[in-house]
């Protein structure tokens, strides 16, 4: 890191060589060697990480202020209040906020939900004055920038961006003002998609490809891409492949409700593969995924309270 200069903070692989990982993360390698610069000591490194937690705490009061609003009227500021405290001391963020490569999760975050409530903004305020702001659109398409350039889990939020837009979270009283489609795709839709395609090529360019194929992933990082591995003669590779996702999220919906016990890393490394029809971990799973969707379903024809919470969980999680 001492060595590094800007060029190399902003192309190549995020781990320095021999490791090829294909991920690219620029402004994580950027803040890094500005850390470095400033104060080279391990509670140097800790502080912006504290920081950006507060910061995303906040960004999803914003958010969930302007999104629940319209339906709890003044409760609206109350329920984002305590969304965002819990997110404050729910001790699931300990591996994001303890580690200090945990970097990448929390700009990811921050920016990303950044760009959601500004484009939320945008697409409220345009509908009552066509004529608002050119800027916010652009802060909120350079902040997503920054956040997909953070870590490739910000990618997602592009679909809650668009699912809040065609279910926003309350009974529209009347339907769309005319026009507002057209001005929604100009100011939101095309913008995002030039983002993307930006990105992708800045991606390719950088590291030599966007993707890479499963048998240069080690298994250390992705045990799925090599589902057969460790596998007895009567266990199922696509299981393995297809249902230790399923199964994660079973992990993840336990700790959500009981954060105990905790670790400083849930990549696949510390997760075994679910590998029979019978494994708790797989049927508990789709049961989480089943009761998510019927709650989204109901949410959807009702008050529809719930559902930005549940499109930002279950297409977050997708990738």
């Amino acid at each position: 890191m001492r060595d590094c200069h800007i060029a190399a903070l902003l192309t190549g692989h995020y781990r320095l060589p021999p490791y090829v990982d294909l991920l690219y993360r620029p402004l994580v390698k950027l803040s890094f060697g500005l850390n470095w610069l400033m104060a080279p000591h391990a509670m140097a490194f800790r502080i912006p990480n504290v920081v950006l937690h507060a910061l995303t705490a906040f960004v999803l009061f914003l958010l969930g202020r302007d999104l629940l609003t319209p339906t709890l009227g003044g409760r609206g500021a109350w329920a984002a209040g305590v969304a965002a405290l819990l997110f404050v001391v729910h001790p699931i963020h300990t591996e994001p906020l303890n580690v200090i490569v945990g970097r990448a999760d929390l700009l990811a975050a921050c920016l990303g939900l950044t760009a959601v409530w500004l484009y939320w903004r945008d697409s409220e305020l345009t509908a009552r004055w066509p004529g608002s702001s050119r800027g916010r659109p652009v802060v909120a398409a350079l902040a997503f920038v920054a956040a997909i350039l953070s870590k490739e889990s910000a990618l997602p939020l592009v679909g809650v961006i668009v699912l809040i837009d065609v279910m926003p979270p309350f009974r529209p009283a009347s339907p769309r003002p005319a026009g507002w489609w057209r001005r929604r795709a100009r100011r939101c839709y095309v913008p995002l998609l030039i983002v993307l395609a930006a990105y992708f090529g800045a991606r390719a360019a950088a590291l030599g490809g966007i993707v890479r194929s499963a048998d240069r992933i080690s298994i250390v990082d992705n045990v799925i891409a090599h589902a057969e591995y460790g596998l007895n003669p009567e266990d199922s590779r696509a299981l393995a492949r297809w249902g230790t996702p399923v199964g994660t999220f079973a992990l993840s919906v336990r700790q959500l409700i009981w954060p105990r016990p905790l670790s400083w890393d849930y990549s696949y490394a510390a997760i075994d593969t679910v590998r029979r029809l019978s494994d708790p971990r797989l049927i508990v799973g789709l049961a989480c995924v089943l009761l998510a969707m019927a709650s989204a379903v109901i949410s959807y024809r009702k008050k529809r309270v719930i559902l930005p919470a549940l499109a930002l969980w279950l297409l977050t999680y997708s990738i």
